[in-house]
């Protein structure tokens, strides 16, 4: 466990499962074929399921209820949101409020700031309705991002760029993984059982982790770069949703 966080009684999981998915929304549960992605979800959600699901999103939690209620997405076990900074039940309550906290006392005024090293940069625009413990923006170019970190870096705080066009600025140490780890500890989950999946550098630090993971045939380049020193890392050949059941299969979670 994180020490540096308060042990804390947390929401559990309204069921218990054999094994557990953790993955991420945009180009890995909802890309691929649609064939797939209706395969995936058949298994997720028949009454008898094996597998829990968390969504593991750089979206904010504003920008998954929606999806849940209209049915694009799956009503899953739990939300890690904002890039690993949130972390929800299925209706968007905290699961673990100290979490919250500890996470806010890191980023501190880590908006104003951030936002005061960026004055001048150009090709760097927020998006709205991020946060609150990150600052998220668009990068136009390569140079624009670049410049961004450079001017980040003496604040202490950490910088990720992924998809080609987003650049968040997180407290130190806060991610996806730090996220995910969070979340089986509360739960006490044992890393055979959980399996991550993505496809962008924001998914890095969750398929990094002593746990079975799984990058999708779509897959950045820059993502793929970041795991060649992590052999137990599986790259699978069908993109998106597909990817995802072609791991499952190879780990025989799924017939």
């Amino acid at each position: 466990m994180n020490r540096s966080i308060p042990a804390t009684h947390s929401a559990r999981p309204a069921r218990r499962f054999d094994t557990w998915l953790f993955t991420d929304i945009d180009g890995t549960f909802l890309g691929g074929d649609a064939a797939d992605q209706r395969a995936l979800r058949d298994y997720l959600r028949a009454p008898d399921r094996r597998i829990g699901l968390v969504y593991c999103s750089g979206r904010s939690l504003q920008h998954v209820l929606p999806d849940i209620d209209n049915g694009v997405l799956l009503e899953p076990d739990a939300i890690i949101g904002d890039v690993g900074t949130g972390l929800w039940d299925a209706r968007g309550a905290p699961l673990c409020p100290l979490t919250h906290r500890w996470i806010e006392a890191r980023w501190g005024e880590g908006a104003r700031r951030v936002q005061q090293a960026l004055v001048g940069i150009r090709g760097i625009t927020p998006q709205i309705g991020t946060g609150p413990r990150r600052a998220s923006y668009f990068y136009e170019h390569r140079d624009a991002a670049e410049l961004a970190e450079s001017a980040i870096a003496p604040l202490g705080y950490d910088t990720l760029v992924s998809g080609g066009r987003y650049l968040d600025v997180l407290p130190r140490g806060v991610n996806k993984g730090f996220a995910v780890r969070r979340l089986m500890e509360l739960w006490s989950l044992r890393p055979d059982r959980v399996m991550t999946a993505g496809d962008t550098l924001n998914d890095l630090s969750m398929l990094r982790l002593p746990v079975q993971a799984v990058a999708v045939g779509n897959a950045d380049a820059e993502l793929r770069a970041g795991l060649r020193d992590v052999p137990s890392v599986r790259h699978a050949r069908a993109e998106g949703a597909g990817g995802i059941l072609e791991a499952l299969r190879a780990l025989r979670w799924i017939d």
